[in-house]
Protein backbone atom coordinates (compact mmCIF):
# COMPACT_ATOMS: atom_id res chain seq x y z
CA UNK A 1 0.00 0.00 0.00
CA UNK A 2 1.57 3.44 -0.80
CA UNK A 3 1.82 5.88 1.83
CA UNK A 4 -0.75 8.29 0.06
CA UNK A 5 -3.34 5.23 0.33
CA UNK A 6 -3.42 4.76 4.30
CA UNK A 7 -5.35 7.41 5.07
CA UNK A 8 -6.99 8.02 8.47
CA UNK A 9 -10.10 5.86 7.49
CA UNK A 10 -11.13 2.35 7.66
CA UNK A 11 -9.74 0.91 4.29
CA UNK A 12 -12.39 -0.62 2.40
CA UNK A 13 -12.60 -4.74 2.98
CA UNK A 14 -14.24 -6.67 0.17
CA UNK A 15 -16.57 -9.04 1.23
CA UNK A 16 -14.27 -11.84 0.06
CA UNK A 17 -11.86 -10.84 2.55
CA UNK A 18 -14.05 -10.60 5.22
CA UNK A 19 -13.25 -14.45 6.65
CA UNK A 20 -9.67 -13.74 6.20
CA UNK A 21 -9.95 -10.91 8.49
CA UNK A 22 -11.96 -12.58 10.86
CA UNK A 23 -9.08 -15.56 10.88
CA UNK A 24 -6.21 -13.02 11.45
CA UNK A 25 -8.54 -11.04 14.30
CA UNK A 26 -8.76 -14.47 15.95
CA UNK A 27 -4.97 -15.37 15.43
CA UNK A 28 -4.00 -12.45 17.40
CA UNK A 29 -6.87 -13.23 20.59
CA UNK A 30 -5.65 -16.23 20.95
CA UNK A 31 -1.90 -15.30 20.80
CA UNK A 32 -0.95 -17.09 17.94
CA UNK A 33 1.64 -15.18 15.21
CA UNK A 34 0.47 -15.35 11.51
CA UNK A 35 1.51 -15.73 8.24
CA UNK A 36 -0.96 -13.60 5.34
CA UNK A 37 0.23 -15.25 2.04
CA UNK A 38 -1.29 -13.87 -1.43
CA UNK A 39 -0.29 -12.97 -4.90
CA UNK A 40 0.52 -9.34 -5.81
CA UNK A 41 -1.68 -6.47 -5.89
CA UNK A 42 -4.05 -9.21 -4.13
CA UNK A 43 -4.69 -6.81 -1.10
CA UNK A 44 -2.98 -7.62 1.36
CA UNK A 45 -1.64 -4.28 2.23
CA UNK A 46 -5.16 -3.42 2.72
CA UNK A 47 -6.26 -6.21 4.90
CA UNK A 48 -3.28 -5.54 7.50
CA UNK A 49 -3.93 -1.97 7.60
CA UNK A 50 -7.45 -2.64 7.96
CA UNK A 51 -6.53 -5.13 11.03
CA UNK A 52 -4.26 -1.95 12.04
CA UNK A 53 -6.50 0.46 12.51
CA UNK A 54 -9.42 -1.76 14.18
CA UNK A 55 -6.39 -1.95 16.99
CA UNK A 56 -6.80 1.53 17.54
CA UNK A 57 -9.95 1.56 19.77
CA UNK A 58 -8.84 -2.23 21.18
CA UNK A 59 -7.82 -1.54 24.83
CA UNK A 60 -5.44 -4.78 24.80
CA UNK A 61 -3.51 -4.19 21.87
CA UNK A 62 -1.19 -1.89 20.71
CA UNK A 63 -1.00 -1.83 16.66
CA UNK A 64 2.56 -1.09 14.78
CA UNK A 65 2.57 -0.87 10.68
CA UNK A 66 5.82 -1.63 9.11
CA UNK A 67 6.07 -1.65 5.18
CA UNK A 68 9.54 -2.62 4.09
CA UNK A 69 8.85 -0.37 1.17
CA UNK A 70 9.31 2.23 3.27
CA UNK A 71 12.59 1.20 4.85
CA UNK A 72 16.07 1.53 3.74
CA UNK A 73 17.24 -2.24 3.27
CA UNK A 74 20.62 -2.11 1.46
CA UNK A 75 22.29 -3.14 4.96
CA UNK A 76 21.26 -5.07 7.61
CA UNK A 77 22.14 -2.38 10.01
CA UNK A 78 20.23 0.57 8.23
CA UNK A 79 17.71 -1.78 8.11
CA UNK A 80 17.31 -2.29 11.53
CA UNK A 81 18.23 1.01 12.60
CA UNK A 82 15.04 2.48 10.56
CA UNK A 83 13.19 -0.22 11.93
CA UNK A 84 13.74 0.90 15.22
CA UNK A 85 13.38 4.31 14.52
CA UNK A 86 9.88 3.76 13.23
CA UNK A 87 8.81 1.60 15.75
CA UNK A 88 9.46 4.27 18.55
CA UNK A 89 7.77 6.74 16.23
CA UNK A 90 4.92 5.28 16.03
CA UNK A 91 4.43 3.93 20.02
CA UNK A 92 6.03 7.30 21.21
CA UNK A 93 9.10 5.90 22.25
CA UNK A 94 11.68 7.71 20.71
CA UNK A 95 14.54 7.76 23.18
CA UNK A 96 14.93 3.43 22.63
CA UNK A 97 16.07 3.18 19.57
CA UNK A 98 19.76 3.46 20.30
CA UNK A 99 22.50 1.32 18.63
CA UNK A 100 20.08 -1.29 17.15
CA UNK A 101 22.18 -2.54 14.48
CA UNK A 102 21.04 -6.40 14.06
CA UNK A 103 18.58 -9.22 14.97
CA UNK A 104 20.18 -9.26 18.28
CA UNK A 105 20.01 -5.90 19.32
CA UNK A 106 16.60 -5.41 18.00
CA UNK A 107 15.28 -8.29 20.09
CA UNK A 108 16.87 -6.24 23.28
CA UNK A 109 15.52 -3.29 22.23
CA UNK A 110 11.90 -4.64 21.51
CA UNK A 111 12.14 -6.49 24.40
CA UNK A 112 12.19 -2.84 26.43
CA UNK A 113 9.57 -1.42 24.53
CA UNK A 114 7.37 -4.14 25.85
CA UNK A 115 8.35 -4.11 29.12
CA UNK A 116 7.45 -0.17 28.83
CA UNK A 117 3.91 -0.73 27.24
CA UNK A 118 0.64 -1.09 29.26
CA UNK A 119 -1.33 -3.35 26.70
CA UNK A 120 0.02 -5.90 23.94
CA UNK A 121 1.96 -4.82 20.73
CA UNK A 122 0.43 -6.56 17.58
CA UNK A 123 3.95 -5.96 14.60
CA UNK A 124 2.71 -5.80 11.21
CA UNK A 125 5.06 -6.21 9.14
CA UNK A 126 4.18 -5.90 5.04
CA UNK A 127 6.12 -6.20 1.88
CA UNK A 128 8.59 -8.57 3.22
CA UNK A 129 9.54 -9.27 -0.57
CA UNK A 130 11.47 -5.69 -1.07
CA UNK A 131 14.23 -6.31 1.11
CA UNK A 132 17.06 -8.78 0.31
CA UNK A 133 16.73 -12.35 1.50
CA UNK A 134 18.91 -12.13 4.72
CA UNK A 135 17.10 -9.61 5.85
CA UNK A 136 14.03 -10.86 6.36
CA UNK A 137 14.95 -14.06 7.89
CA UNK A 138 16.83 -12.50 10.52
CA UNK A 139 13.39 -10.17 11.10
CA UNK A 140 11.91 -13.34 11.24
CA UNK A 141 14.20 -15.09 13.56
CA UNK A 142 14.48 -12.33 15.98
CA UNK A 143 10.70 -11.73 15.94
CA UNK A 144 10.85 -15.65 16.76
CA UNK A 145 13.18 -15.42 19.60
CA UNK A 146 11.23 -12.39 21.12
CA UNK A 147 7.60 -14.04 21.13
CA UNK A 148 8.96 -17.30 22.64
CA UNK A 149 10.96 -15.08 25.46
CA UNK A 150 7.98 -12.85 26.84
CA UNK A 151 6.81 -15.39 29.07
CA UNK A 152 4.32 -13.84 31.43
CA UNK A 153 5.30 -10.21 30.32
CA UNK A 154 3.21 -7.76 27.94
CA UNK A 155 1.97 -10.08 25.27
CA UNK A 156 3.52 -10.09 21.64
CA UNK A 157 2.00 -11.08 18.04
CA UNK A 158 3.97 -11.04 15.11
CA UNK A 159 1.91 -10.73 12.10
CA UNK A 160 4.09 -10.71 8.44
CA UNK A 161 2.45 -10.96 4.93
CA UNK A 162 4.17 -11.91 1.77
CA UNK A 163 4.18 -13.61 -2.10
CA UNK A 164 4.81 -17.27 -3.12
CA UNK A 165 8.84 -15.26 -3.63
CA UNK A 166 8.91 -16.07 0.67
CA UNK A 167 6.66 -18.55 0.98
CA UNK A 168 9.36 -21.02 1.92
CA UNK A 169 10.95 -18.61 4.63
CA UNK A 170 7.21 -17.67 6.23
CA UNK A 171 6.05 -21.04 5.99
CA UNK A 172 7.06 -24.52 6.31
CA UNK A 173 9.59 -26.66 8.54
CA UNK A 174 12.73 -24.49 7.64
CA UNK A 175 10.84 -21.40 8.12
CA UNK A 176 11.36 -18.97 11.33
CA UNK A 177 7.99 -19.20 12.41
CA UNK A 178 7.38 -22.97 11.61
CA UNK A 179 4.92 -24.08 14.83
CA UNK A 180 4.25 -20.30 16.10
CA UNK A 181 2.25 -18.86 13.09
CA UNK A 182 -0.60 -19.42 11.40
CA UNK A 183 -1.23 -19.83 7.67
CA UNK A 184 -3.69 -17.26 5.81
CA UNK A 185 -4.91 -16.93 2.08
CA UNK A 186 -6.10 -13.92 1.07
CA UNK A 187 -9.36 -15.13 -0.65
CA UNK A 188 -10.79 -15.74 -4.08
CA UNK A 189 -13.06 -13.43 -6.19
CA UNK A 190 -15.84 -15.19 -7.38
CA UNK A 191 -17.69 -13.82 -10.59
CA UNK A 192 -20.43 -12.78 -8.75
CA UNK A 193 -18.38 -10.54 -6.80
CA UNK A 194 -16.29 -9.24 -9.73
CA UNK A 195 -19.81 -8.24 -11.46
CA UNK A 196 -21.04 -6.55 -8.41
CA UNK A 197 -16.93 -4.76 -7.86
CA UNK A 198 -16.83 -3.61 -11.90
CA UNK A 199 -20.72 -2.37 -11.37
CA UNK A 200 -19.50 -0.47 -8.14
CA UNK A 201 -16.56 1.18 -9.96
CA UNK A 202 -18.75 2.35 -12.74
CA UNK A 203 -22.03 3.54 -11.34
CA UNK A 204 -19.92 5.41 -8.68
CA UNK A 205 -18.33 7.19 -11.74
CA UNK A 206 -21.75 7.48 -13.66
CA UNK A 207 -20.73 5.60 -16.34
CA UNK A 208 -23.38 4.24 -18.77
CA UNK A 209 -22.89 0.30 -18.97
CA UNK A 210 -25.17 -2.53 -20.27
CA UNK A 211 -24.86 -5.86 -19.74
CA UNK A 212 -23.35 -7.10 -22.27
CA UNK A 213 -19.82 -5.10 -21.38
CA UNK A 214 -20.17 -6.16 -17.30
CA UNK A 215 -20.00 -9.64 -19.09
CA UNK A 216 -17.23 -9.56 -21.22
CA UNK A 217 -15.21 -7.29 -18.49
CA UNK A 218 -15.61 -10.11 -16.13
CA UNK A 219 -14.53 -12.71 -18.33
CA UNK A 220 -11.73 -10.89 -19.30
CA UNK A 221 -10.72 -9.24 -16.29
CA UNK A 222 -12.42 -10.31 -13.52
CA UNK A 223 -11.13 -12.45 -10.20
CA UNK A 224 -8.29 -9.40 -9.61
CA UNK A 225 -9.17 -6.47 -8.47
CA UNK A 226 -5.69 -4.65 -9.11
CA UNK A 227 -6.85 -5.41 -12.87
CA UNK A 228 -10.69 -5.09 -12.53
CA UNK A 229 -9.41 -1.25 -11.09
CA UNK A 230 -6.95 -0.64 -14.32
CA UNK A 231 -9.18 -1.64 -17.12
CA UNK A 232 -12.21 0.27 -15.84
CA UNK A 233 -10.18 3.43 -15.28
CA UNK A 234 -9.02 3.06 -19.07
CA UNK A 235 -12.68 3.11 -20.33
CA UNK A 236 -13.41 6.09 -18.05
CA UNK A 237 -10.40 7.84 -19.31
CA UNK A 238 -11.22 6.82 -22.89
CA UNK A 239 -14.77 8.48 -22.24
CA UNK A 240 -13.62 11.67 -20.79
CA UNK A 241 -11.09 12.51 -24.01
CA UNK A 242 -14.39 11.29 -26.29
CA UNK A 243 -17.01 13.57 -24.28
CA UNK A 244 -19.25 10.77 -23.65
CA UNK A 245 -21.37 8.68 -20.77
CA UNK A 246 -21.73 6.19 -23.18
CA UNK A 247 -19.51 2.92 -23.05
CA UNK A 248 -19.28 1.14 -26.16
CA UNK A 249 -18.51 -2.66 -26.37
CA UNK A 250 -16.00 -2.69 -29.01
CA UNK A 251 -14.28 0.72 -26.82
CA UNK A 252 -13.74 -2.02 -23.96
CA UNK A 253 -12.87 -4.55 -26.63
CA UNK A 254 -10.49 -2.06 -28.03
CA UNK A 255 -8.94 -1.02 -24.40
CA UNK A 256 -8.25 -4.69 -23.51
CA UNK A 257 -6.44 -5.44 -26.35
CA UNK A 258 -4.47 -2.75 -26.15
CA UNK A 259 -3.25 -3.42 -23.19
CA UNK A 260 -2.98 -7.28 -23.66
CA UNK A 261 -0.53 -6.03 -26.34
CA UNK A 262 1.57 -3.04 -25.16
CA UNK A 263 1.01 -3.35 -21.29
CA UNK A 264 0.83 -6.79 -20.22
CA UNK A 265 4.62 -7.46 -20.98
CA UNK A 266 5.36 -4.66 -17.67
CA UNK A 267 2.09 -5.61 -15.72
CA UNK A 268 3.77 -6.22 -12.32
CA UNK A 269 1.64 -9.38 -11.29
CA UNK A 270 2.06 -11.14 -14.64
CA UNK A 271 5.52 -10.28 -14.55
CA UNK A 272 6.00 -11.94 -11.49
CA UNK A 273 4.20 -14.77 -12.23
CA UNK A 274 6.04 -15.87 -15.33
CA UNK A 275 9.53 -15.33 -13.32
CA UNK A 276 8.59 -17.69 -11.21
CA UNK A 277 7.14 -20.19 -13.50
CA UNK A 278 9.96 -20.22 -15.47
CA UNK A 279 12.07 -20.58 -12.54
CA UNK A 280 9.86 -23.91 -11.29
CA UNK A 281 9.50 -26.63 -13.91
CA UNK A 282 6.22 -28.19 -11.62
CA UNK A 283 4.46 -24.83 -11.82
CA UNK A 284 5.46 -25.21 -15.62
CA UNK A 285 3.91 -28.28 -15.89
CA UNK A 286 0.51 -27.15 -14.30
CA UNK A 287 0.29 -24.00 -16.54
CA UNK A 288 0.65 -25.99 -19.93
CA UNK A 289 -2.18 -28.17 -18.45
CA UNK A 290 -4.41 -25.20 -17.99
CA UNK A 291 -3.53 -23.61 -21.04
CA UNK A 292 -4.84 -27.12 -22.42
CA UNK A 293 -8.04 -26.98 -20.78
CA UNK A 294 -10.72 -25.01 -19.36
CA UNK A 295 -10.55 -26.26 -15.26
CA UNK A 296 -8.08 -28.65 -13.82
CA UNK A 297 -8.04 -31.10 -11.15
CA UNK A 298 -5.81 -31.01 -8.21
CA UNK A 299 -4.77 -34.72 -8.47
CA UNK A 300 -3.23 -34.10 -11.57
CA UNK A 301 -1.23 -31.73 -10.94
CA UNK A 302 2.69 -32.11 -10.56
CA UNK A 303 2.99 -30.50 -7.11
CA UNK A 304 3.04 -31.43 -3.42
CA UNK A 305 -0.05 -28.87 -1.90
CA UNK A 306 0.40 -29.40 1.44
CA UNK A 307 -1.60 -27.57 3.61
CA UNK A 308 0.32 -24.40 4.16
CA UNK A 309 1.87 -23.35 0.93
CA UNK A 310 0.12 -23.89 -2.19
CA UNK A 311 2.96 -22.32 -5.24
CA UNK A 312 0.31 -22.75 -8.13
CA UNK A 313 -2.64 -20.58 -6.36
CA UNK A 314 0.16 -17.69 -4.85
CA UNK A 315 1.42 -17.14 -8.49
CA UNK A 316 -1.96 -15.13 -8.90
CA UNK A 317 -3.01 -16.71 -12.77
CA UNK A 318 -5.39 -18.87 -11.09
CA UNK A 319 -8.40 -19.36 -8.70
CA UNK A 320 -9.78 -22.31 -7.01
CA UNK A 321 -13.17 -23.71 -8.41
CA UNK A 322 -13.64 -25.33 -5.68
CA UNK A 323 -11.16 -27.80 -3.29
CA UNK A 324 -10.37 -29.86 -6.12
CA UNK A 325 -9.86 -28.19 -8.90
CA UNK A 326 -8.30 -24.43 -10.72
CA UNK A 327 -8.74 -22.14 -13.39
CA UNK A 328 -7.13 -19.41 -14.64
CA UNK A 329 -8.84 -15.81 -13.14
CA UNK A 330 -9.89 -14.18 -16.61
CA UNK A 331 -9.24 -14.55 -19.53
CA UNK A 332 -6.50 -11.70 -19.97
CA UNK A 333 -4.24 -13.85 -17.83
CA UNK A 334 -4.84 -17.03 -20.07
CA UNK A 335 -3.93 -15.00 -23.16
CA UNK A 336 -1.03 -13.61 -21.87
CA UNK A 337 0.64 -16.31 -21.05
CA UNK A 338 -0.39 -18.54 -24.20
CA UNK A 339 1.53 -15.65 -25.79
CA UNK A 340 4.05 -16.11 -23.98
CA UNK A 341 4.78 -19.92 -23.26
CA UNK A 342 5.05 -20.80 -26.56
CA UNK A 343 5.89 -24.35 -27.62
CA UNK A 344 9.65 -23.51 -28.44
CA UNK A 345 10.07 -21.73 -25.32
CA UNK A 346 8.36 -24.54 -23.12
CA UNK A 347 10.95 -27.05 -24.66
CA UNK A 348 13.84 -24.60 -23.77
CA UNK A 349 12.45 -24.31 -20.18
CA UNK A 350 12.14 -27.81 -19.26
CA UNK A 351 15.43 -28.78 -21.43
CA UNK A 352 17.89 -26.43 -19.15
CA UNK A 353 15.70 -27.51 -15.37
CA UNK A 354 16.94 -31.30 -16.80
CA UNK A 355 13.33 -32.24 -17.70
CA UNK A 356 14.65 -33.61 -21.23
CA UNK A 357 11.99 -36.33 -21.96
CA UNK A 358 9.42 -34.22 -20.58
CA UNK A 359 10.67 -31.38 -23.17
CA UNK A 360 10.92 -34.03 -25.95
CA UNK A 361 7.55 -35.20 -25.32
CA UNK A 362 6.10 -32.32 -25.40
CA UNK A 363 7.83 -31.05 -28.94
CA UNK A 364 6.26 -33.96 -29.97
CA UNK A 365 3.18 -34.34 -29.41
CA UNK A 366 3.26 -30.66 -30.12
CA UNK A 367 4.41 -31.90 -34.34
CA UNK A 368 1.87 -34.62 -34.36
CA UNK A 369 -0.70 -32.21 -33.74
CA UNK A 370 0.26 -30.30 -36.59
CA UNK A 371 2.89 -28.04 -35.85
CA UNK A 372 5.49 -28.38 -37.89
CA UNK A 373 7.23 -25.14 -36.97
CA UNK A 374 8.29 -26.66 -33.53
CA UNK A 375 10.33 -29.18 -35.68
CA UNK A 376 12.96 -26.39 -35.86
CA UNK A 377 13.30 -26.54 -31.97
CA UNK A 378 14.04 -30.66 -31.91
CA UNK A 379 17.62 -30.02 -32.33
CA UNK A 380 18.07 -27.73 -29.38
CA UNK A 381 15.59 -30.14 -27.29
CA UNK A 382 17.54 -33.15 -28.20
CA UNK A 383 21.26 -32.06 -28.28
CA UNK A 384 21.91 -31.08 -24.60
CA UNK A 385 20.20 -34.58 -23.13
CA UNK A 386 22.36 -36.17 -25.93
CA UNK A 387 25.62 -35.16 -24.50
CA UNK A 388 24.63 -34.88 -20.95
CA UNK A 389 23.08 -38.97 -20.79
CA UNK A 390 24.30 -41.43 -18.44
CA UNK A 391 25.12 -43.84 -21.35
CA UNK A 392 25.79 -44.33 -24.91
CA UNK A 393 22.51 -46.09 -25.48
CA UNK A 394 19.81 -42.98 -23.90
CA UNK A 395 22.12 -40.48 -26.04
CA UNK A 396 20.74 -42.42 -29.19
CA UNK A 397 16.87 -43.10 -27.73
CA UNK A 398 16.83 -39.26 -28.19
CA UNK A 399 18.79 -38.85 -31.64
CA UNK A 400 16.56 -41.61 -32.89
CA UNK A 401 13.52 -39.61 -31.19
CA UNK A 402 14.76 -36.11 -33.40
CA UNK A 403 14.75 -38.27 -36.79
CA UNK A 404 11.51 -39.65 -36.45
CA UNK A 405 9.93 -36.41 -34.77
CA UNK A 406 11.80 -34.11 -37.76
CA UNK A 407 11.98 -36.13 -40.98
CA UNK A 408 8.90 -38.76 -40.05
CA UNK A 409 11.60 -41.36 -40.31
CA UNK A 410 10.18 -44.74 -38.14
CA UNK A 411 13.03 -47.17 -38.86
CA UNK A 412 16.83 -46.47 -38.03
CA UNK A 413 19.90 -47.67 -36.44
CA UNK A 414 22.52 -46.43 -34.27
CA UNK A 415 26.29 -47.69 -34.56
CA UNK A 416 29.18 -46.55 -32.60
CA UNK A 417 32.62 -46.83 -34.00
CA UNK A 418 34.80 -48.39 -31.19
CA UNK A 419 38.32 -45.95 -30.07
CA UNK A 420 40.40 -47.74 -32.03
CA UNK A 421 38.68 -47.97 -34.68
CA UNK A 422 38.54 -51.23 -35.46
CA UNK A 423 34.76 -52.50 -34.89
CA UNK A 424 31.47 -51.09 -35.27
CA UNK A 425 28.86 -51.58 -32.36
CA UNK A 426 24.76 -51.29 -33.05
CA UNK A 427 23.84 -49.42 -29.90
CA UNK A 428 20.04 -48.89 -30.06
CA UNK A 429 17.36 -49.33 -33.19
CA UNK A 430 13.61 -48.48 -33.83
CA UNK A 431 11.13 -49.50 -35.90
CA UNK A 432 12.00 -53.36 -34.84
CA UNK A 433 11.41 -55.65 -32.01
CA UNK A 434 14.71 -55.21 -30.77
CA UNK A 435 15.17 -52.66 -28.01
CA UNK A 436 18.39 -51.26 -26.16
CA UNK A 437 18.15 -54.22 -23.51
CA UNK A 438 18.63 -56.79 -26.10
CA UNK A 439 21.77 -55.33 -27.99
CA UNK A 440 24.60 -57.98 -27.23
CA UNK A 441 28.22 -58.72 -28.69
CA UNK A 442 26.77 -60.59 -31.92
CA UNK A 443 25.74 -56.88 -32.72
CA UNK A 444 29.45 -55.80 -33.30
CA UNK A 445 30.64 -56.23 -36.74
CA UNK A 446 34.41 -55.80 -37.75
CA UNK A 447 35.63 -52.69 -39.92
CA UNK A 448 36.66 -54.55 -42.73
CA UNK A 449 36.25 -53.61 -46.51
CA UNK A 450 34.33 -56.74 -46.82
CA UNK A 451 31.45 -55.35 -44.54
CA UNK A 452 28.07 -53.77 -46.00
CA UNK A 453 28.05 -51.58 -42.81
CA UNK A 454 32.25 -50.79 -42.56
CA UNK A 455 31.80 -49.51 -46.26
CA UNK A 456 29.00 -47.15 -45.27
CA UNK A 457 30.99 -45.95 -43.02
CA UNK A 458 34.64 -45.69 -44.73
CA UNK A 459 32.67 -44.38 -47.62
CA UNK A 460 30.63 -42.01 -45.59
CA UNK A 461 27.80 -42.50 -47.74
CA UNK A 462 24.37 -44.17 -47.92
CA UNK A 463 24.40 -47.67 -49.28
CA UNK A 464 21.02 -49.48 -49.69
CA UNK A 465 21.66 -53.39 -49.66
CA UNK A 466 20.07 -55.51 -52.56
Amino acid sequence: MKERERGTTEPKILNHNHSVTQQIVECIETGHCCTLLGPRYSGKSVLLYHIRHTLVNDPAWSGVYISLEDLNTSTQSTFFAALAQSICCQLGQSDTAIDVVDGPTFRDFFHAILDRMLCGCVLIVDHLEHAPADIPRTLLSALRAIYMERGSGQKFVALVAGALSLSNLTVGESSPFYGIARTVYVGDITEQESLVHITSFMTSQGIVVNDEIYGYLVQMVGGTVHLMNHICRECIEHLTENDTQNLRLRDVQKIVKHFMRYNAAQYGPLREAIRLIEDNPDLLTCIIQLLEQPIVPRYSLPLRLTSDVDPLYLTGMVRKVDKEHYQFRNEVYRECLNKHFQPNHISHLLTISGRWDAAVDYLELKIKAGRLVNRNDVLKATINPMYAAGNTQRAASFALRALSMTFDIHQAQIWLVSSDMSHLALIHKSGGEMGSSHLTNEWTVPIDPNSFIARAWYENTVLREK
